[in-house]
């Protein structure tokens, strides 16, 4: 995979390329200046559908990148291509410009990165600095998996969810699938807490809404398949 980095360091936009390759680098206050008006660009082109203004972006963008070559050399890299664009986290409108910017639309000399039929083109935006994930306690997991479709409201497929589990899971021993059957909130407290766990993970799918007394997702229909909902805050 050819992998690239976009980040603030400064008063610069660094572009650089993973294993040590070409670096690139703009200066902050032209660069936000460009970002923003080719942020600006896309809501309007892409809220009308024009293909053509998407694509005269993506070609600015690429050519911007490229002054020195740098994005041609990343495109060329064999495999598929990676561009990371990362911020630290501190707000504000530098690093808003860097993460709204549309680099998906990227255009190389061969057309679209995005339209390449043999390599994928994988755009990845962190907030933070990456860190080192902390050992798992065990090596296998235990799923819990419920799902609730009350009377009245869309039928749930969650027979096809619980088969597509255990289907992308039958080779794997270190997968522990338990199905509450009841679809019933508190018969699903009683098994989370019960000898069966401890639980890493839960599955859970019924229907959503935002509480209509604070501006929350909650997932209130957890009250039985043929039931009204216990109610259940989704936080």
């Amino acid at each position: 995979m050819s992998s690239a980095l976009i980040e603030l360091v400064g008063t610069d936009i660094l572009c650089s390329v993973a294993g040590g390759g070409a670096e690139s680098r703009f200066a902050l206050a032209e660069g936000l200046a460009r970002l923003g008006e080719w942020a600006r660009r896309y809501e309007t082109a892409s809220a009308r559908d024009r293909e053509g203004d998407l694509s005269a972006i993506g070609q600015e963008m690429f050519g911007w990148l490229d002054e020195a070559g740098w994005a041609s050399e990343w495109a060329a890299g064999s495999g598929d291509r990676e561009l990371e664009v990362r911020v630290d986290g501190a707000g504000g409108a530098e690093e808003a410009a860097l993460l709204d910017a549309p680099w998906e639309l990227l255009v190389g000399r061969q057309g679209p990165l995005a339209a390449d039929p043999l390599r994928l083109f994988v755009v990845a935006r962190r907030v933070g600095r990456p860190e080192q994930p902390s050992e798992p306690e065990h090596s296998d997991l235990r799923l819990m998996f419920m799902a609730a479709a009350p009377e009245g409201q869309v039928e749930l497929d969650y027979e096809g969810e619980e088969a597509a589990i255990l289907e992308a899971t039958k080779d794997d021993e270190r997968v522990h699938l338990i199905v509450e059957e009841t679809g019933v909130l508190r018969f699903l407290k009683g098994r989370l807490a019960s000898a069966e766990g401890p639980f890493e993970a839960l599955h859970l799918s019924c229907h959503g809404d935002i509480d209509s007394a604070e501006p929350d997702p909650a997932a209130g229909d957890t009250g039985g398949r043929g039931g009204a909902g216990d109610g259940w805050r989704g936080d």
